[in-house]
């Protein structure tokens, strides 16, 4: 007597949260995309996961992802904004913190943002992995006057590490691995 039995293997526990910054957009909460956000919200959840733990206040969001808007018109956009936000991290809802300040702050785990990884790899020399990393341009599709500041920052940071990277294979002889790096370096400058 046979059967068959089918054999399940244990699937990789996906992350509570993962931002993608780098490249567009995305957020995925426990392996699951977030269902489409206006793009107020990307920015708004954008601004304070770069804010980090320190927040920042409702009126400089406000003012910032809403800049044509009157101030009490702009403050209600971002407690609707918040509300999709709190909607969108589900279970995951606790990450947002507000203080009795005004503030507030998405806190967000080192792992959980490709912005933070491919700083944190910068920070510890290993540029082949931040290049890896480092899928485009800082949220590519959006606009806004704090994000072309930002993105112009990012290309820098990434143009540096492709000169760091290119120069050491040269100098490694590997000069294929310089060649492509150098490519990407001219592909990566505007």
């Amino acid at each position: 007597m046979s059967s068959n039995l089918a054999l399940s293997l244990p699937a990789e526990e996906a992350k509570p949260v993962e931002l993608q910054l780098l490249g567009g957009f995305r957020l995925r909460i426990h392996g699951i995309d977030a269902p489409s956000l206006p793009k107020p919200v990307q920015l708004l959840i954008a601004q304070l996961a770069i804010a980090g733990k320190s927040g920042v206040s409702r009126d400089v969001l406000a003012a910032s992802v809403w800049p044509d808007a009157a101030p009490d018109r702009a403050r209600f956009y971002l407690r609707r904004a918040l509300t999709q936000l709190r909607t969108a991290l589900g279970s995951e809802r606790d990450l947002l913190m507000t203080s009795t300040d005004r503030h507030l702050a998405l806190n967000l785990p080192e792992d959980a943002c490709d912005l933070f990884e491919f700083r944190r790899l910068l920070k510890h020399g290993d540029h082949a992995a931040a290049i890896d990393a480092y899928h485009g341009s800082f949220l590519l599709g959006l606009e806004a006057d704090w994000v072309g500041g930002e993105r112009l920052v990012l290309r820098e940071e990434m143009m540096t590490c492709l000169e760091r990277f290119a120069t050491r294979a040269e100098a490694e002889g590997d000069l294929a691995a310089a060649l492509v790096t150098n490519r990407r370096a001219i592909s990566e400058d505007p």
